[in-house]
């Protein structure tokens, strides 16, 4: 109840802030926060079976920009319903 509570909470929240802004504050939120969660290793292991030629160095360097995508997508979605 309250996990959903507070779904609720962060979904208006992102409504009320303009779009460009909403989709460049979780982008940053995500890229920062991303890249310590644990689920960052299930990301290392599948640029390493998508991507085998690419060196270890440029995969790691692709992460905190998935995480940014991530999030970017997570600021727009409340925004869909208001664009179209």
């Amino acid at each position: 109840l309250l996990e959903g509570a507070a779904a609720i909470s962060v979904y208006a929240f992102v409504c009320l802030l303009p779009f460009a802004f909403s989709s460049w504050l979780f982008g940053m939120l995500a890229r920062i926060v991303g890249p310590r969660l644990g689920v960052t290793r299930v990301i290392k292991k599948n640029l390493a079976l998508a991507l085998p030629e690419m060196s270890e160095e440029k995969r790691h360097a692709l992460i905190p920009r998935i995480w940014e995508n991530i999030g970017r997508v997570a600021g727009e979605l409340p925004h869909i319903q208001h664009l179209s």
